[in-house]
């Protein structure tokens, strides 16, 4: 990461769009055929209620999933869009940050699935070596350069819990646009 640190936050934050594509890449790529292998593990695995949801939320084609994919990729690079062409102004930060950790907790989905099945799961690849360095990473020079303070991160926690099931809801959208 040493040869990073010369970059400037725009080209850090620029980065994000094309880091969630590699990392979505792999989900697009094992989730279908994840899902239909572990149907029957993943309620075993999980409450009734809770593997039910795990399997209506992924019992999607790889077109659907793949348009639940575009419509987050909507979110990663307008966040990006608007953070670099507004300077950091709060709201478009807001937006960004928002997004980001979203990913950085979606990280800890991934390798929580990979130890509840002991296995490789969807996308728990890149999480562990591309997203969570990135996430990490982004949001250290956010605080090095005196962007965000705990503060503002703080402030951000009921937004970033608010936009946990909008993320989710793309899955139903793109089940009901594509059939």
């Amino acid at each position: 990461m040493i040869f990073i640190e010369s970059w400037s936050i725009y080209m850090i934050v620029w980065l994000f769009p094309v880091i969630f594509l590699i990392h979505d890449f792999e989900e697009i790529l094992t989730v279908k055929g994840f899902m239909s292998r572990n149907k029957e593990q993943i309620v075993s695995l999980l409450s009734p209620k809770i593997g039910g949801f795990v399997q209506r939320q992924f019992d999607l084609t790889t077109v659907q999933f793949s348009v639940s994919v575009a419509f987050v990729f909507i979110f990663v690079t307008s966040s990006t869009y608007l953070v670099t062409h507004n300077n950091f102004a709060e709201g478009a930060l807001r937006y960004f940050f928002i997004i980001v950790a979203v990913f950085f907790i979606h990280v800890l989905t991934h390798v929580g699935q990979a130890l509840i099945f002991r296995a490789y799961t969807p996308g728990v690849i890149t999480s562990v070596i591309i997203i969570l360095p990135y996430t990490a990473y982004v949001l250290f020079r956010l605080f090095r350069e005196h962007i965000i303070d705990w503060n503002f991160a703080f402030a951000n926690i009921p937004f970033i819990l608010l936009a946990l099931p909008i993320i989710l809801g793309t899955h139903s959208i793109a089940r009901r646009l594509v059939k």
